[in-house]
């Protein structure tokens, strides 16, 4: 979190991947409001953390299924089309073609 927008008391959000113990990784979003005190100075931070895993998955199947669907429609053959299908799944899931495939 930006120490900065935390001490001058602005709102905050922002998403990070998160490890586990177990070697695994979550995606959470972060979101983050100033509490004034009585006196009206800034008290402190009411935050919620929410696991947002399951939509960054979604988000990126989606995303793969759209870029395929367009590779393939703009293809002259499924086979002029491998390369541009295998180089996008790469982009989207954040790999190197080279390493992947």
């Amino acid at each position: 979190m930006e120490s900065w927008s935390w001490r001058a008391g602005l709102e905050y959000s922002g998403i990070f991947r998160v490890g586990r113990p177990d070697s695994t990784s979550r995606w959470i979003e972060v979101r983050t409001v100033p509490v004034a005190c009585g006196s009206g100075a800034l008290g402190g931070h009411s935050s919620v953390v929410q696991d947002i895993s399951e939509r960054r998955t979604s988000d990126r199947r989606i995303a793969a299924r759209e870029a395929i669907t367009r590779i393939l429609a703009d293809a002259e053959s499924p086979r002029s089309a491998c390369h541009a299908i295998l180089s996008e799944i790469g982009e989207i899931l954040g790999l190197s073609m080279g390493v992947f495939w």
